[in-house]
């Protein structure tokens, strides 16, 4: 047998009621060429001590220490230290039989295959005693010791007859099955809560061409009350059934044969009906619905796959009828007929101004020329005032006076808008009849005319990575601990997903962080341009003008319909002010449409010292309808109803959103058309966000004026790493 060394990953967070028993049979191990990877994620209960002890006491422990990041992000750490030719991993709170590693290694050396898998003890403790132990077996006898990677793929999904091969932990891996195609390892999800370890073994299944079964149980699996998997949390267990939505997707486009297809759609199916059953428990009556939906969706498979399953099925079908009387207070009241009265109101008018003569009013000028008639321009920029623009007249609005037939089209950003609302009522002007925002307009008006589903907008975030540390970011940097970055393949999805709903957006926005930092943006751009760049009106990122790209990416960006907005932050970063130069410089040689953005303030929502967790339903309700913030993001086939929520959620500072907060594009349907624009143009069935409990918002209360780009000494997350 090879002498070959295995590096074993144990990512450690707060047991030390468990982890010495843990790290004993780890140093224990009869297999003796090994390096134990123990990465401490942030505890405070001393089990950072207990590492440090075995790491002085064996050679072969690696003590790592890290802020507390989450199990994903610490077993990524542990891939970048692992050296080994095989790869294993365990839980803190579990522990193995001395000669496991030696037996795997032995396997898998003998039949040369790239994954072993053998069988476990499911430990069940209570008050932390174990106070049963069961050895865990298969319901059907695996046909072969040594199989393929296809076979590999139906006993791990197929799960009911074949439980020990569901896990991550009691396998052992050949280190290529673990990386790339440069040798580089793949990482887990850091962005799920629960549910990385499903889409990281079924990466490793998809790249194992050969598996050896041993017929044995090495790993004890504590299950306890309080570990992530068995808590109550909905957040969570979305994330768990996300993460089986995404492995379906991937085997799709992998074209996996067709009745492993099927046993994943059972998993999706029963995790739904789990989750069901925690949202009726719960009273919440939202979550239950998305369940039962999805359980239909895929009820075939599950009653195909458990025919034999009496009681699942009984019990499955009770769960579909579940239904929760009374409830949360409800905005969203009347969905998919929340806009036919304004529809009536905008087919009623001839004529109609509009409030705003910069970007967003020559953008919808530029779309609507042919569908409405304008008559002008109003603006309270007196500079403005009494020029034309675009070949209308701008004027103030006191000198206008509307007619039965005429009506007001807000054309601008969120940022002014509210003082602006306040001053149309105040000249006795009604919000859906005498005036409408430009997101309504262009939505409600090709909707109900065309039946197609057109966007003012959407955020796309790739990356929160920075080089400023600006202390009102609206990314929230300051407050994170690391940067944000979605790799490659999800940005795609997200963007082929959000086409196959919307037929047309004027402004698809690829923002930042700083975009020109993140090492996907010129081949995300060039992605939206070339297959979607007919339906959008302007494809547009930004930058800080502090960071001047190479010319492989300018030559990439040069070849597609872009504007880039350069930000104009000489004032508060002048140690930058020549880069800024250098780069309108490159970006003229390159062709790259681009306009500087020079702003006198910045409004800071202050989530560090606002509190409304005081204010009723009622009352959260109403700050988020008076709130002028009308951005949605784009993420994980999802649309967040605030994208300022969304980027907090990801600094780590809004708390979990609620399903309410988002609308899942991947269960969109055509006959919703009404429902998806409804929720784009800011109906919830809650009415608020969890964010707004912290958040000012863009009232016209917020009123104190902030420095752009003002700079603090410490920001989370460091660029160089984010960029490795």
């Amino acid at each position: 047998m090879l002498n070959r060394k295995v590096s074993l990953i144990i990512p450690v967070y707060n047991t030390v009621k468990y982890l010495r028993r843990c790290l004993e049979s780890a140093v224990s191990q009869t297999y003796e060429n090994m390096e134990i990877i123990c990465v401490d994620d942030g505890s405070t209960d001393g089990s950072e001590k207990i590492v440090d002890e075995f790491a002085a006491r064996d050679g072969r422990v690696i003590a790592a220490h890290q802020e507390n990041r989450g199990e994903s992000n610490a077993r990524n750490t542990g891939l970048r230290i692992a050296s080994g030719d095989y790869i294993g991993f365990m839980d803190c709170d579990d522990w193995i039989e001395p000669d496991m590693y030696e037996c795997l290694v032995r396997e898998l050396e003998e039949a040369g295959a790239d994954m072993a898998i053998a069988g476990f003890y499911q430990e069940f403790a209570n008050d932390d005693q174990v106070n049963q132990s069961i050895a865990v077996q298969n319901e059907k006898t695996v046909d072969s010791k040594v199989f393929d990677g296809r076979q590999l793929l139906r006993y791990i999904y197929e799960r009911n007859s074949y439980r020990a091969f569901a896990y991550m932990w009691n396998k052992l891996y050949k280190r290529e099955i673990v990386c790339n195609d440069q040798s580089e390892p793949f990482f887990f999800d850091e962005s799920m809560k629960l549910g990385g370890d499903v889409l990281y073994l079924a990466q490793c299944a998809l790249n194992a061409k050969c598996a050896v079964y041993v017929d044995r149980s090495f790993y004890h699996y504590l299950q306890r009350l309080d570990s992530g998997f068995h808590n109550l949390d909905l957040t969570k267990k979305q994330d768990h059934i996300r993460a089986y939505r995404i492995v379906l997707d991937e085997f799709e486009r992998k074209h996996v044969e067709p009745i492993v297809l099927d046993y994943v759609k059972r998993m999706i199916a029963y995790n739904y009906s789990i989750m069901a059953q925690l949202a009726y428990e719960q009273k919440n009556r939202t979550v239950l619905k998305e369940c039962q939906e999805w359980m239909s969706r895929y009820e075939k498979e599950y009653r195909e796959l458990n025919i034999d399953k009496a009681d699942w099925l009984r019990r499955y079908a009770d769960i579909l009828q579940y239904t929760i009387e009374g409830g949360r207070t409800e905005r969203w009241k009347n969905k998919g007929h929340e806009y036919d009265k304004v529809y009536q109101q905008m087919a009623s008018k001839e004529t109609f101004y509009l409030f705003g003569g910069g970007d967003y009013g020559k953008q919808f000028l530029h779309i609507m020329h042919d569908e409405v008639a304008i008559a002008g321009f109003i603006d309270n920029n007196i500079a403005k005032q009494g020029q034309v623009i675009e070949g209308r007249a701008c004027v103030s609005l006191d000198q206008v006076s509307l007619k039965d037939k005429e009506g007001i089209i807000l054309t601008i950003s969120q940022i002014g808008r509210a003082e602006i609302m306040k001053q149309l009522e105040e000249h006795g002007y009604r919000k859906d009849v005498d005036y409408f925002s430009i997101e309504e307009f262009l939505s409600i008006y090709y909707l109900y005319k065309y039946d197609k589903v057109y966007f003012l907008s959407v955020s796309f975030l790739p990356s929160t990575i920075c080089n400023l540390k600006c202390r009102y970011c609206l990314n929230f940097n300051p407050f994170a601990k690391e940067f944000y970055v979605r790799d490659w393949d999800s940005l795609k999805n997200d963007v082929d997903l959000f086409f196959a709903n919307v037929d047309y957006i004027m402004l698809f926005h690829v923002s930042g962080g700083e975009p020109m930092l993140y090492k996907h943006t010129a081949d995300l751009i060039q992605y939206i341009d070339e297959k979607y760049g007919d339906r959008i009106g302007t494809l547009r990122t930004v930058t800080n003008g502090t960071i001047v790209p190479d010319d492989a990416i300018l030559e990439k960006l040069s070849k597609c319909r872009l504007e880039i907005t350069v930000d104009d932050y000489r004032e508060a970063v002048p140690q930058y002010n020549a880069k800024f130069d250098v780069l309108l410089d490159k970006l003229n040689r390159y062709h790259i449409k681009y306009y500087i953005n020079k702003v006198e303030s910045w409004v800071d929502l202050a989530p560090e010292k606002t509190d409304y967790s005081a204010l009723t339903e009622e009352q959260l309700i109403q700050h988020r309808s008076e709130c002028g913030q009308t951005w949605q993001e784009l993420r994980n086939g999802k649309l967040y109803s605030c994208n300022y929520a969304a980027y907090a959620a990801v600094a780590g500072i809004a708390g979990e959103q609620d399903v309410e907060e988002s609308y899942d594009l991947g269960t969109h349907t055509a006959d919703k058309k009404k429902e998806l624009v409804e929720f784009r143009l800011g109906y919830t069935e809650k009415g608020y966000t969890n964010f707004c409990k912290k958040c000012r918002g863009f009232t016209t209360h917020n009123t104190e004026a902030m420095q752009p780009a003002e700079q603090v000494n410490q920001c989370g997350g460091h660029v160089e790493d984010a960029l490795l």
